[in-house]
C-alpha cells in the first residue's frame, strides 16, 4: 500500500506543476493507445489568452469504480463515469477534437492549495468556455428516445395535446429517466450551468441544448392538467424530479445572495461539506464577504461568516429567527445541532476567553445556544443588539464586571453599540466607581482611556468621585491615575475632606503627599470628628506623615488645634507616649500650656469659614484633662521631665479649675511594686522647684 501511495505522489508531481496567476490546465483527447487505452494530453494555458475549450459538467460517481487512462504518457486513475465520457467523446472526434476543461483532471485533487486557486477561477472558466457540456452518463434504457423527443422545437410542444400525449407513453417514461439522473443532484453543477453561456446536454452519444429541456419542464409546470393526467406516475415524478429543482432554481434566481443560493439548493449534495458554500461562490453576487476557498477552514467559522454576511443584508428581528437560521445551515451541511455555536478557529480570542474567565458570565438566551460570547466571537453585532434589547445582558452587568476586575469583558460590553460607560446601578455605582473601590487598576486604566467617560462622576449615595473613593480605600496608584487624567477636576468638597481620610491609611505619607502636591488642599480641614490630618497621623504614631504635614510650614498648619473631644496633637502624642512626635510638635511651636479655656477660641479661629457647624464636645475624664496629667502617668518620668524642660506649667488648671497634678496625686495608685506612695512617685518626676501644693 505504501508503494502504491508513493507511485501516486510521483505521478501527481509529474503531472501538476505550479500554475502562474490566472492559468488553468486544458485537456485534449488523443488517439487510442496501443491497447485501446484512452489517451489524453494536459497542458497549461492562460485564461487571458482566451483559449477555446469545452468545460465539462458531470457527476464524479462512486470512488469505488475507477478505470485507467494514459495522461501525458503516464497511467492515471479516473472514476468510471469520467472514463465513460472520455470513451464516448473520442468516438465523436469532430465534436471533441479540441480542448476540454475537466475538474478531476485539470485540478490537482490531492493538493488543497491548487484546488483553492482553481476554484477561485471557476466562474471565469465556465463563463469563458465555448460550450458547457452536461454529461448525464451513458445511454441507458430508452434515453435516446427521450433525447430525440426533447429535441423537438417548442412549437411542437405548445400545440394542443402534444405534451399531454407524452404521459403514460414510452416517451414520458424515458424523459422521467433523464430528469432523474444522478447528475441533477450534485451541487457543483448548479454554478456550472448558471455560468455557462452555451450549455448542452449529452447522454450517451446524443446531444441537445439545455434550453430544450428547460422549456419542456417549464411548460409542464405551467399547464393545468386534467385529474387523469395528474394521476400519471411519470407526470408527478417529472414535476418533482431533481432536474426540475435545478431548472426552477435557475428560473427563480433573482436572489443571488449566498444565503439565498444555499437555501434554494439545499436539496443538492456535495462530497465535502465545505463545498456547500464554495460551490456557490462563483454565482453569488452578495453575502460572500471574507469567504475564500480554504479546505482547512473550520466549518463553524465558515457558517458563522455566511450568517454574519446575511445579517448585514437583512437583519433578523428576533433571536428565535437567528436560532432558526443556524439550524438551517447546520442541516444543509448535515452537521450536528449546535455545531455553529462552537468557538473554534480564533486562538487569540480563545486565550482571551480563558484569561478573562468569561464563563462566569454566560449571557445565554434560554432555550437556545445563543450567547453573548458566541455573538462576540463570530462578530454577530446584530445578535448582540438583540441580546441587549431583551435584557439578556442588563446594564447592571457593566458594574458587576468592573467589580470583578474583568477588563476584557468590560471592554467587549462597552464596545457593543456605544454602551453607556457612566451608567449607574441601583446602588449609585458606575463601572469606574466599582473598579476603583475594588482596587482594579487595570480596569481603571482601560476606562480612563475611553473618550466619553465622566471621570468626575459622583457616587449616588456618598457623593464621592472615583478619586475620593481611591483615597478612601488608600489606593495611591489608582488615585494618581485619576489625578493624571486631564478631564479630572478637584472640587471644593474634596479639598476639605480628603486629607484626614488619606492620613488614616498605612501608606498615609504617600497619599497625603499626592494630595498636598495638588496645591489645593486645606491642610487644616477636618473629618466628621473634627480631626485634621495631623490629629490622625499623631494618633496612628505615623512619624513620616507628621513630618510631611509639619514640613508645609507653621504658617499654614495649626499644630495646636483640638479635635471635637478637646484633644490637641500634643495631647495625643503624650497619650501615645510617642517621644519622637512630641519633640517634633514642640519644634514646630505647639503651645505646651494651652489651657482648656482657650480651646474654643483656637478651634473657632482654625475653623473660620467652614460651612458646617459641629457641636464641640469638651468634656473629658479628669484623669485625661490635660497634657500635664498624662505626662505624670509616665512611671519613668522621662516624658514629664521632657515637657517640663519645654516649659510645661505644672500649675496648669484643668477644665474644672482643679490642679491637675494635685488631683492626680490623690487618685493615682502606687504601681512601682515597692509600696511607694503616689506622692513619693510623683515627687521623683517633678522639677527641682517643688510647687507650693507639694511642699
Amino acid at each position: 500500500m505504501d508503494n502504491a501511495k508513493s507511485s501516486v505522489e510521483e505521478e501527481v508531481h509529474t503531472l501538476y506543476d505550479y500554475l502562474p496567476s490566472r492559468h488553468i490546465r486544458l485537456l485534449k483527447i488523443l488517439p487510442d493507445g496501443p491497447n485501446g487505452e484512452v489517451c489524453c494530453q494536459l497542458v497549461p494555458r492562460s485564461l487571458d489568452t482566451q483559449p477555446s475549450y469545452t468545460a465539462l459538467s458531470y457527476a464524479w460517481g462512486s470512488p469505488s469504480n475507477h478505470r485507467k487512462i494514459i495522461l501525458n504518457g503516464e497511467t492515471h486513475t479516473v472514476y468510471e463515469n469520467l472514463w465513460r465520457f472520455l470513451s464516448q467523446a473520442r468516438n465523436l472526434g469532430s465534436r471533441f477534437g479540441g480542448w476540454l476543461w475537466i475538474d478531476a483532471l485539470c485540478i490537482n485533487q490531492s493538493d488543497n492549495k491548487d484546488k483553492e486557486q482553481q476554484i477561485v477561477l471557476m466562474p471565469d472558466i465556465y463563463q469563458s468556455a465555448e460550450v458547457v457540456m452536461i454529461w448525464l452518463g451513458p445511454n441507458h434504457g430508452d434515453s435516446d428516445r427521450a433525447m430525440r423527443v426533447l429535441k423537438k422545437p417548442m412549437s411542437y410542444w405548445q400545440a394542443k395535446n402534444n405534451i399531454l400525449g407524452v404521459w403514460g407513453k414510452p416517451a414520458g417514461i424515458a424523459i422521467r429517466g433523464i430528469c432523474s439522473r444522478r447528475y441533477w443532484g450534485r451541487l457543483w453543477i448548479f454554478q456550472e450551468i448558471m455560468l455557462g453561456q452555451n450549455v448542452e446536454v449529452m447522454c450517451g452519444a446524443m446531444i441537445i441544448p439545455l434550453d430544450s429541456l428547460k422549456k419542456f419542464l417549464l411548460l409542464v409546470h405551467e399547464q393545468q392538467p386534467s385529474s387523469r393526467v395528474a394521476a400519471k406516475t411519470e407526470y408527478q415524478l417529472i414535476r418533482h424530479s431533481p432536474a426540475w429543482e435545478i431548472i426552477k432554481q435557475m428560473k427563480d434566481q433573482h436572489d443571488r445572495t449566498l444565503w439565498g443560493l444555499m437555501m434554494g439548493t439545499s436539496s443538492l449534495a456535495c462530497v465535502q461539506k465545505l463545498d456547500y458554500v464554495y460551490a456557490l461562490l462563483g454565482i453569488a453576487t452578495k453575502g460572500k464577504d471574507d469567504i475564500v476557498p480554504d479546505y482547512k477552514a473550520s466549518i463553524p467559522v465558515l457558517l458563522n461568516t455566511v450568517l454574519k454576511n446575511q445579517h448585514k443584508l437583512q437583519a433578523p428581528k428576533t433571536l428565535e429567527e437567528v436560532a432558526d437560521q443556524c439550524r438551517k445551515l447546520e442541516r444543509i451541511l448535515g452537521i450536528d445541532d449546535g455545531s455553529m455555536y462552537v468557538l473554534e478557529g480564533h486562538e487569540e480570542f480563545t486565550q482571551t476567553f480563558i484569561d478573562a474567565e468569561m464563563h462566569e458570565f454566560t449571557f445565554l438566551l434560554g432555550g437556545t445556544r445563543i450567547s453573548f460570547w458566541w455573538s462576540v466571537y463570530y462578530g454577530h453585532r446584530v445578535v448582540q443588539s438583540l441580546l441587549y434589547s431583551i435584557g439578556v445582558i442588563p446594564f447592571e452587568t457593566l458594574g458587576l464586571v468592573a467589580k470583578r476586575g474583568n477588563a476584557v469583558l468590560l471592554k467587549l460590553l462597552l464596545d457593543v453599540h456605544g454602551r453607556d460607560v457612566d451608567h449607574k446601578d441601583d446602588f449609585g455605582y458606575a463601572p469606574l466607581h466599582y473598579a476603583t473601590e475594588n482596587g482594579h487598576g487595570h480596569v481603571v486604566e482601560m476606562l480612563l482611556k475611553l473618550p466619553d467617560i465622566d471621570v468626575n462622576l459622583r457616587h449616588g449615595a456618598t457623593g464621592m468621585s472615583s478619586f475620593g473613593i481611591a483615597i478612601l480605600k488608600g489606593n495611591e496608584k489608582i488615585a494618581a491615575q485619576i489625578l493624571a487624567t486631564s478631564k479630572f477636576r478637584l472640587r471644593e468638597g474634596d479639598c476639605e475632606s480628603l486629607l484626614p481620610i488619606a492620613a488614616s491609611h498605612t501608606n498615609a505619607a504617600a497619599l497625603v503627599k499626592l494630595l498636598l502636591d495638588t496645591g489645593k488642599m486645606n491642610i487644616n480641614s477636618t473629618s466628621q470628628t473634627g480631626e485634621t490630618a495631623l490629629h490622625v497621623a499623631v494618633k496612628n504614631n505615623d512619624l513620616a506623615t507628621v513630618e510631611l504635614l509639619l514640613g508645609t510650614g507653621t504658617s499654614q498648619i495649626h499644630v495646636s488645634l483640638p479635635n471635637d473631644e478637646g484633644e490637641t496633637p500634643l495631647y495625643l502624642a503624650t497619650e501615645n507616649r510617642n517621644l519622637a512626635i512630641t519633640k517634633l510638635l514642640l519644634d514646630h511651636g505647639v503651645d505646651v500650656n494651652l489651657k482648656h479655656g482657650e480651646v474654643e477660641a483656637v478651634r473657632e479661629t482654625a475653623r473660620l469659614g467652614r460651612k458646617r457647624d459641629r457641636r464641640l464636645v469638651l468634656a473629658r475624664d479628669k484623669i485625661k484633662a490635660s497634657v500635664l496629667a498624662l505626662a505624670l502617668q509616665d512611671k519613668t518620668g522621662g516624658k514629664a521631665r521632657f515637657l517640663f524642660d519645654a516649659g510645661l506649667n505644672i500649675d496648669a488648671l484643668d477644665l474644672d479649675g482643679d490642679i491637675a497634678a494635685w488631683f492626680y496625686s490623690l487618685i493615682s495608685p502606687s504601681t512601682d511594686g515597692q509600696g511607694l506612695s503616689p506622692r513619693t512617685s510623683m515627687l521623683d518626676m517633678l522639677p527641682e522647684e517643688i510647687p507650693w501644693w507639694m511642699e
